[in-house]
């Protein structure tokens, strides 16, 4: 069905979207390492010249990240909960692989043990470091693609162009939008649900840290 076929199409945008937004985080991880040893050495760099020093390392990072993005996959895919810990640790144990490839010469899968070892006895400080910029991340290229669709030209919309780069800035969908459409209502309507729920959540998140403070439990 339609339906079926869009829901489809969505994922597979969505997982490529994710996967070339991970490839984009582990080439700037590894031009960043490059570009520190270069400042460490005393040799001058530019940001165009750190990416140019990844020309021998692109294939074992894309072949590092393809293999650990598929095995997350298929994990996630069979259960979902109870992968959910694996994928985290495995990330996190692989979360070095850009450095050690450009930093040490390594292959994708050599890249792949050295992270391992290199984040062993450091597993929650990796981690932590791990999920929060992973996060920031994600947390980016929805924004980002969230910006682009508003620019986004109706004809690209009317050829199916949903996904792709738009072929045009279209400003005008913003003086629509402040000229044609009640924003402002929509604008206090928000303002409505979110002020309450903000101040219910910050009040009950005090009382519940004061109880956790001041009364003994048996957990604390």
């Amino acid at each position: 069905s339609v339906g079926e076929r869009n829901a489809l199409t969505a994922g597979l945008a969505l997982g490529l979207g994710l996967l070339f937004e991970l490839l984009a985080l582990t080439i700037v991880q590894g031009a960043t390492a490059r570009a520190i040893v270069e400042v460490d050495e005393g040799r001058p760099i530019t940001a165009l010249g750190a990416y140019r020093l990844l020309k021998g390392h692109i294939r074992p990072l894309v072949g590092a990240l393809v293999f650990v993005a598929a095995l997350c996959a298929i994990l996630l895919s069979v259960t979902f909960l109870i992968a959910l810990p694996l994928v985290i640790w495995l990330v996190a144990r692989w979360s070095l692989l850009s450095q050690v490839i450009v930093l040490e010469d390594s292959s994708a899968f050599g890249s792949l043990r050295r992270s391992a070892e290199l984040a062993r006895g450091r597993f929650w400080r990796v981690a932590t470091i791990t999920v929060f910029v992973v996060g920031i991340a994600l947390l980016l290229g929805p924004l980002l693609g969230v910006a682009l669709t508003s620019l986004r030209p109706a004809s690209d919309l009317a050829q199916g162009n949903y996904f792709g780069m738009p072929s045009g800035i279209a400003w005008e969908n913003y003086v629509y939008i402040f000229t044609e459409t009640p924003i402002g209502q929509y604008m206090i309507n928000s303002l409505w649900v979110t002020i309450p729920t903000v101040i219910g959540a910050v009040s009950l998140s005090l009382m519940t840290g004061f109880a956790l403070a001041v009364y003994g439990f048996r957990s604390n």
